[in-house]
C-alpha cells in the first residue's frame, strides 16, 4: 500500500479506538477482511430518533440502530470525483431524510481525505436531523416533509455523539 494511504488508515484506526472509548451513540467496528489497518468500518448508531417510512407509506419515528459502512478506497486521498462520498459511505438501514436516497448519503463538507471522526460527526448530524438539505436534496419528497412538518423534525430526540463537550474552556487574561 501507498505509505501516505497507510498512514491515513492508521489515523482512521486511532480515530475509531478513540470514538469507541468516548461515544455512547456510535460504535465503529473494523471489517476483519479489509486488512490491517482496516480500510472499511461498520458504524452502528444507537439512541438516535429518526424518521422511517412504514409499509403503508406513513412516516413514523423510530430508534432502531442505524448501520453504515464506511470504506476508504485506495484513491481516497487523491480523488476529485464529486461522487466520492457515495463510494465511501453506504447506509445499510432504512431512513427517511432529505439527504438520503436508498444507500446514498449526502454530506455537506465531505471531500477527499476527510477523517473518519469527521465523517461520523457529519453522519450523526444528518441522522439526528440537525443537518438536512431542503434545496437540491437527494430525496425531494423527504425535503417537502421536513419543510411541511418542522415541529416533528425539531421534536426528534437523539443521543449526543459525545457525552461531554469535546472543546476545552480557555481563559484569557488581559
Amino acid at each position: 500500500r501507498d505509505p501516505v494511504y497507510r498512514a491515513f488508515l492508521e489515523s482512521a484506526a486511532a480515530d475509531a479506538r478513540e470514538m469507541n472509548r468516548a461515544s455512547r451513540s456510535a460504535r465503529l467496528v473494523p471489517d476483519p477482511r479489509s486488512g490491517n489497518p482496516s480500510d472499511t468500518y461498520h458504524c452502528i448508531f444507537d439512541g438516535l430518533q429518526y424518521f422511517k417510512r412504514g409499509p403503508d407509506g406513513s412516516i413514523t419515528e423510530t430508534r432502531d440502530p442505524l448501520l453504515v459502512r464506511i470504506r476508504f478506497p485506495e484513491e481516497y486521498l487523491r480523488d476529485t470525483d464529486p461522487g466520492l462520498a457515495y463510494r465511501t459511505i453506504s447506509l445499510a438501514s432504512s431512513l427517511y431524510h432529505p439527504n438520503v436516497r436508498s444507500a446514498a448519503v449526502c454530506l455537506s463538507g465531505f471531500a477527499a481525505g476527510t477523517r473518519l471522526r469527521s465523517i461520523v460527526e457529519m453522519l450523526h448530524a444528518v441522522f439526528s436531523a440537525r443537518a438536512y438539505a431542503t434545496s437540491d436534496p437527494l430525496d425531494p419528497e423527504a425535503a417537502r416533509f421536513f419543510a411541511d412538518h418542522p415541529e416533528r423534525v425539531h421534536a426528534l430526540r437523539s443521543a449526543p455523539l459525545w457525552p461531554t463537550p469535546v472543546g476545552r474552556v480557555c481563559r484569557v487574561r488581559s
